[in-house]
C-alpha cells in the first residue's frame, strides 16, 4: 500500500512540475477533470453497487448512512479513524482511495499557487505532521484498532520523498553542496 502512495505522489508531482515547466503554470481544473474521469466512475460503481446490493444479499454488512456519506465524499479514512473498520470487509480498502483523493485535491493547488517553493514547504510540513502523528500513536498505543494506517497526515509523508526523488532524479540537481537541501 505504501509503495502505491509513494509512486502516486511521485507521478503526480512529476506531472504537475513538468506541466509548470512546459507551460509556465499548473492548471488545477484540467488536472481535476482528468482525475475525476479516471478514478471516480469505477470507485462509485463499486461503492454504490455494494451499498445498493448489500441489504438484499448481505444484510449483516449494510452500512450506516454516515459511512455512505463519508465514503461518497472521499472521507472514508476519517470515518474508519473514528469508527473502526467497516463490517463490510470488501469496502475497507477504499480508505486508501480517500487518502489519494485528499492528496489530489491539495497538491495541484499547492503546485499552481505555490510553485516549486510551495511544494517544497508542503513537503517539509507534511513530513513534520506525519511524524507528530506517528509519535502520538507510539505514545498512545491501543489494544485494538490503530488509526495510524488510515490517517491522511501519516500517509502524506510520502509527498516529501516523492518530491525529493523527482528533483534528485534530474541531472545536476545536486551539483552544489546539497543544493540548498535538495534543490
Amino acid at each position: 500500500m505504501f509503495r502505491s502512495f509513494l509512486l502516486s505522489a511521485f507521478l503526480i508531482t512529476e506531472l504537475l512540475t513538468r506541466e509548470q515547466e512546459q507551460t509556465g503554470r499548473v492548471h488545477p481544473k484540467a488536472f481535476y477533470i482528468r482525475r475525476i474521469l479516471r478514478i471516480w466512475p469505477l470507485y462509485f460503481v463499486v461503492f454504490f453497487g455494494w451499498v445498493l446490493l448489500t441489504p438484499f444479499f448481505f444484510p449483516a454488512f449494510a452500512l450506516p448512512p454516515l459511512a455512505w456519506c463519508s465514503f461518497s465524499l472521499f472521507a472514508g479514512n476519517i470515518y474508519i479513524n473514528t469508527h473502526g473498520w467497516l463490517p463490510a470487509y470488501p469496502l475497507n480498502p477504499l480508505w486508501s482511495i480517500s487518502v489519494e483523493e485528499q492528496f489530489y485535491i491539495l497538491i495541484p493547488l499547492l503546485a499552481a499557487y505555490g510553485g516549486r517553493r510551495g511544494l517544497k514547504m508542503a513537503a517539509y510540513l507534511f513530513l513534520a505532521l506525519a511524524y507528530i502523528f506517528l509519535i502520538y500513536y507510539g505514545l498512545h498505543p491501543t489494544k485494538e484498532f490503530n488509526s495510524a494506517w488510515t490517517n491522511s497526515f501519516v500517509q502524506f509523508q510520502f509527498l516529501p520523498l516523492a518530491y525529493y526523488c523527482r528533483y534528485i532524479s534530474k541531472v545536476g540537481c545536486l551539483n552544489g553542496r546539497w543544493s540548498h537541501v535538495f534543490c
